[in-house]
């Protein structure tokens, strides 16, 4: 139950298909994530979250069932990890089917003041991503970054289900952490889930060379791939957004090269190609959106962003295409019963 990043189990517990015992799991989940982000491997830390905070409303219900009590306090762990309250609304309509009743309004509003007034308290409002976005891309640059980042999110969604596969063989648990070394060595600005990267993408910005962006593109989606796929305790949501945002930088230093696009839209490619990618992957459009707004305090281009998302999403519907954590959570229960523990 603490492998991977815990949006599926929490899932599977509200379905009443899995079971939390959270006086071993959360002490077991949380430090197994520390340790993971600490080490430098490509995972996130949303989704754990997510599931710890579910733990901890487990905890206070002491054997009851409450699962909108069980969302709230899952959701309130998400909103302060990042501050993004909007979109772990979303993720609990979009992913859990959450009913936005007047009670469940309210409990969620309390507990979600409380964890922001900390937050905000001990870090203040400043946006964590510092992308401003100017001006709109071009429609040839646009339709670029639309197209490549659904091939390469439906690539990375497939290729984390087939690798997972072979972690059976339990010696290549060993690869991630070799990975880490390699990286750490040769391009540490891939260590860690993400906000390296995007603090290398802010200081750089338009002046980063097309070159160096492909390959922090290619090394990044190779290294959170062999990570994520492993099952270690970590989250998708920060890789998955780091992939989003350097893929955005790639098409914007490709358009401002070939398409004459304006260095002003440089930011608007990152913050487009994380709502993107996020949206193939993930298929939670709002959530997507809203991520992408919160995180770098666009929020007055949320229409736009949305309106693209939208679309995306609905030609992945056309396709039969399914969302990363649903499979991940059929995986989960079909392997439940033969996994040795």
């Amino acid at each position: 139950m603490i492998r991977g990043s815990g949006c599926p189990q929490l899932k599977g517990v509200l379905l009443n298909r899995l079971e939390m015992k959270p006086e071993a799991e959360l002490p077991l989940k949380f430090g197994s994530v520390v340790l993971m982000n600490g080490l430098g491997l490509s995972v996130g830390s949303a989704g754990p979250a997510v599931q710890l905070g579910a733990c901890f409303g487990q905890l206070i219900l002491r054997g009851r069932k409450n699962n909108d009590f069980l969302l709230s306090c899952a959701m309130a762990a998400f909103a302060v990890l990042y501050g993004v309250p909007m979109a772990a609304i979303a993720f609990a309509v979009e992913e859990y089917q959450l009913r936005l009743k007047q009670e469940q309004l309210l409990s969620l509003g309390v507990i979600m003041a409380v964890a922001l007034g900390i937050r905000y308290s001990l870090f203040g409002f400043s946006p964590t991503l510092n992308f401003t976005m100017e001006r709109y891309p071009n429609w040839i640059g646009m339709g670029m970054l639309f197209g490549v980042s659904l091939f390469l999110g439906l690539v990375f969604k497939f290729s984390q289900l087939w690798l997972g596969k072979l972690y059976r063989w339990k010696p290549l648990i060993l690869v991630p952490f070799i990975l880490t070394y390699y990286f750490s060595k040769i391009m540490p600005q891939l260590l860690g889930g993400g906000i390296v990267l995007f603090s290398y993408m802010e200081a750089q910005g338009a002046t980063l060379l097309l070159e160096t962006a492909v390959m922090l593109l290619l090394g990044k989606v190779i290294f959170s791939l062999v990570c994520l796929s492993s099952g270690v305790p970590a989250g998708v949501f920060l890789p998955i957004l780091a992939i989003g945002g350097i893929l955005g930088s790639v098409a914007a230093l490709f358009s401002l090269e070939n398409f004459s696009e304006s260095v002003l839209a440089y930011n608007s490619y990152i913050v487009l190609g994380i709502a993107l990618i996020s949206t193939v992957i993930l298929r939670r459009p709002f959530t997507a959106v809203l991520l992408a707004v919160e995180l770098t305090g666009n929020y007055g281009w949320f229409p736009y962003i949305l309106l693209i998302s939208l679309i995306m999403n609905g030609l992945l519907k056309r396709l039969g295409d399914r969302p990363l954590n649903e499979a991940l959570l059929d995986k989960l229960l079909d392997e439940d019963v033969n996994i040795d523990y």
